[in-house]
């Protein structure tokens, strides 16, 4: 479960031999596992001009197709407001690349939108033991605080993102909604 390392071995490895395909290969999964699919794709390519026929790249490429029709459909889906069809492209994308956190944000957007406060809270609080400033993260752990009725931790979330990002449009539109609750009730 050490991708970043083991990525880190698997370039050495082919900066020392650039015809080693174990490495290419190894560092094309690891890719695949964090979500570089453009990287993946890149190691994958190089296998196969080291080797046109080699069954593993021909594979995998096959699996970053998929990854990325998936991707595309989750898109597709979040505009037409089909957020079960969202929440299950985000799942096969993680199928695929679970230490993704782009992927893993993706599914808690989607399970935000499907009012699924808990699980999406429970994913995003993972997201951030991992990884403590992502900051879509941050405002989605703010969305699920705010309907969870927790307008002033929601707050905090949403002005820590807007100290990052100053014009993340979500976590604007989410502070000042909360802003306007809090002075209401």
């Amino acid at each position: 479960g050490r991708y970043k390392e083991a990525l880190d071995d698997a370039l050495n490895s082919v900066h020392l031999d650039p015809k080693f395909v174990k490495g290419y290969i190894r560092g094309g999964t690891c890719h695949t596992m964090l979500g570089n699919i453009e990287l993946a794709d890149e190691s994958y390519r190089k296998v196969l001009q080291l080797e046109p026929h080699n069954k593993t790249a021909l594979e995998e490429l096959n699996v970053i197709s998929g990854v990325r029709q998936f991707e595309e459909s989750y898109s597709n889906d979040i505009n037409k407001g089909d957020f079960r069809r969202a929440l299950f492209c985000a799942d096969r994308c993680l199928q695929k690349c679970p230490q993704c956190n782009r992927f893993k944000v993706k599914k808690a957007e989607a399970l935000v939108l499907l009012k699924r406060y808990q699980e999406a809270s429970e994913l995003v609080a993972d997201i951030l033991r991992v990884d403590n400033l992502n900051v879509d993260a941050m405002c989605l752990r703010g969305i699920c605080l705010y309907y969870e009725d927790n307008i002033e931790k929601a707050c905090q979330h949403f002005h820590q993102v807007l100290r990052f990002v100053p014009d993340h449009a979500k976590a604007l539109d989410m502070y000042k909604r909360a802003k306007l609750l809090k002075m209401k009730k």
